[in-house]
């Protein structure tokens, strides 16, 4: 085959085949998927452990309530909690959002604080000895 003949066949060839826009479509929709089902597949957590230099304090999801920490403002409000106020320049820990569902978290480095959302959900063990 000659080369004028190569070009000829690629010029005439469609570029994509029915086959490879229903294999991407696949792909792609079992990508999302795989993305958005660990998202649904926590449970709502109950509790918030609030870690501030290694000590721990626990409050309810189900009290509203404003926490103030060495110039960060913790609210917990209807199931959900947030910070509202920091006084950090990057101020990562107030764009994570609001947080309520069980192994959630939000870090603020500069002050060495952790806000975790904790709760029952299948894949924690039973640290009560049993086998």
């Amino acid at each position: 085959m000659t080369d004028v003949k190569k070009i000829r066949e690629i010029k005439a060839s469609r570029p994509l085949k029915l086959i490879d826009i229903i294999l991407m479509s696949l792909v792609l929709v079992i990508a999302l998927a795989w993305a958005i089902i660990p998202y649904f597949s926590f449970p709502a957590g109950n509790t918030v452990q609030i870690t501030v230099n290694g000590q721990t304090s626990e409050y309810s999801l189900d009290s509203n309530r404003k926490i103030h920490l060495d110039g960060l403002t913790v609210v917990i409000e209807n199931g959900q909690v947030f910070v509202s106020e920091t006084d950090c320049d990057d101020k990562v820990c107030q764009h994570t959002g609001k947080i309520s569902k069980v192994n959630q978290s939000i870090v603020c480095l500069p002050k060495n604080i952790v806000i975790k959302v904790t709760g029952k959900n299948d894949f924690q063990v039973d640290s009560g000895g049993g086998v």
